[in-house]
């Protein structure tokens, strides 16, 4: 604050002084030197003034947790994992993927959090999907590689603490064998029966069944699979039959 204030008042004198400059015809000398030695003191007070603001910041910070002095965020969701209940079953990679019926398990911080179970696969579906959606959705979808709806039936248990959204932590998608991934987000349609994609809040303990609807190429499910995740895991894969 005094720094500031001495800024103020060097600012003043500089402009005296250069005003004196162009009205007095005697003792510009005495003008001039006030005017150099007011800007020069501006100039000073203005670098002293940054110099203990910033002082004063860093000071602040380490006394009341500011910036300087919170560690660095840790992530308390990475210890995610998603695997099977049956430790000696199918691994779920490309290779060896798990069975449709078999309950998926994601676990957050040890705890068991979702328990996903992919039960039954459709595929050309588009009259049945055409029935509960208008035409221009199923034309908007079906409109280059994909050429047939699919959808895969689910059942879904939260068993985390409170509520939470499960199309922000369940994650289903078809995987082509080039492992191209085709998600229900990117579909306008709704999937028949319940719409899994848009369920949000359920409660701990609660579960839900319905379906996942995909727009895939013909004929991907010969050799493809539908892949399942959690909000933090890689994708594990399912059969299509």
């Amino acid at each position: 604050m005094v720094n500031l204030a001495s800024a103020a008042f060097a600012a003043t004198g500089a402009g005296l002084g250069i005003a004196a400059l162009f009205q007095l015809s005697r003792s510009r000398g005495v003008a001039l030197a006030g005017a150099i030695v007011s800007v020069v003191a501006l100039t000073a007070s203005v670098a002293l003034a940054t110099v203990y603001t910033g002082v004063a910041s860093t000071a602040a910070n380490g006394l009341f947790g500011g910036v300087a002095s919170i560690p660095a965020i840790v992530d308390e969701y990475e210890d995610e994992t998603i695997g099977t209940t049956d430790p000696n079953g199918p691994t779920g990679t490309v290779g060896d993927p798990i069975p449709l019926g078999e309950t998926i398990v994601v676990t957050r911080n040890g705890e068991t959090r979702w328990e996903i179970t992919l039960t039954e696969a459709t595929y050309d579906a588009e009259e049945e999907v055409l029935r509960g959606n208008g035409a221009s959705d199923v034309i908007q979808d079906l409109t280059g590689d994909p050429a047939q709806y699919a959808y895969v039936s689910a059942e879904i248990t939260y068993l985390g603490e409170d509520v939470a959204n499960l199309y922000e932590e369940v994650y289903v998608c078809f995987s082509t064998v080039d492992e191209t991934f085709y998600c229900t987000g990117e579909v306008m349609a709704i999937a028949p029966g319940t719409d899994l994609a848009m369920t949000d809040e359920i409660d701990s303990g609660e579960t839900v069944e319905g379906n996942f609807l995909v727009a895939i190429p013909a004929a991907a499910e010969d050799d493809g699979h539908w892949v399942v995740a959690g909000e933090w895991t890689d994708f594990l894969h399912v059969t299509t039959s």
